[in-house]
């Protein structure tokens, strides 16, 4: 697989997981933002792994922000992989 594929591939689950999150009903929003939390947390302590600029932790925000948060967290990551980390 190329880093191409691998680039399209998280591309295309994370959007999958962002429009799960926008559309999600507001009773479930809370819930679903605990269960998303450690994902984000993860994907920024990778990104700081490879690139130790910036703060280390994401702020706990609404949990409206949860794609929102998911979204730059995840593009941080991607812009920071270079071809051998795909």
């Amino acid at each position: 697989m190329t880093q191409s594929d691998s680039l399209s591939r998280f591309d295309t689950e994370l959007g999958r997981v962002v429009h799960r999150l926008q559309v999600l009903p507001d009773r479930l929003r809370d819930s679903a933002y605990e269960l998303i939390w450690p994902v984000i947390q993860e994907l920024r302590n990778m990104t700081v792994a490879i690139d130790p600029v910036g703060p280390r932790d994401v702020p706990r925000l609404s949990s409206r922000t949860a794609a929102d948060q998911l979204i730059v967290v995840a593009r941080d990551l991607s812009d920071r992989c270079g071809d051998d980390q795909w």
